[in-house]
């Protein structure tokens, strides 16, 4: 079976990086640190009550940590025997939302996709700092989705990371530039719509 290919975002901590190939290594975020070999989550160094399931789905996040993790891969790691549909992937994602307090803004949901864990708070979206690359010069990321809360996730975490973001829901229309959304969306004229 193939590994899925993750999308990386362009900024954010190297923090977990080299952990990910110990998979016994303990990782920190936040006040939380996870023991894998234990199967233990910490709160200040205090044990967690956390089911199974809800502790794979961390372990699964943290291990794609800065990356979308698409939503079939998550269910092959947390439920590798048992065929299981989205409902269960979001019932899960609310306990372990629940558990993890504040914490959890590090998860975003990027609709249609899959989840992505922020290993960098000042990665997020609502405290992305400024960055010192940024100009109007640079060279745009270009996401073609037929979905427009998709485009419109995507630009909002991209953009949050200093990315000049193009969106486009056709190949066509990226072809022939329109329906560009460039901080706005744009219509066919060219004309700013309102966000």
């Amino acid at each position: 079976m193939l590994e899925p290919v993750y999308e990386q975002l362009p900024s954010g901590s190297a923090s977990l990086q080299g952990r990910r190939n110990d998979p016994f290594a303990s990782v920190r975020f936040g006040r939380f640190e996870v023991l894998p070999g234990a199967r233990t989550l910490l709160f200040l160094g205090s044990p967690v009550e956390i089911g199974g399931r809800a502790f794979d789905l961390l372990l699964t996040l943290l291990s794609a940590a800065g990356q979308i993790v698409p939503k079939e891969h998550i269910i092959s790691k947390v439920w590798p025997t048992t065929t299981v549909d989205e409902s269960n992937l979001r019932f899960q994602m609310t306990c372990l939302r629940r558990i993890l307090g504040d914490e959890s803004r590090r998860i975003k949901t990027i609709p249609g996709r899959g989840y992505i864990f922020i290993e960098d708070e000042r990665a997020c979206p609502e405290a992305a700092p400024p960055m010192p690359w940024r100009t109007s010069e640079r060279t745009p990321v270009v996401i073609i989705d037929s979905d427009p809360q998709s485009r419109e996730h995507l630009s909002r975490i991209l953009a949050s990371a200093g990315a000049r973001v193009e969106s486009f829901a056709t190949v066509m229309a990226f072809l022939t530039g329109s329906e560009t959304v460039q901080g706005s969306q744009r219509s066919k004229s060219g004309a700013a719509l309102a966000a």
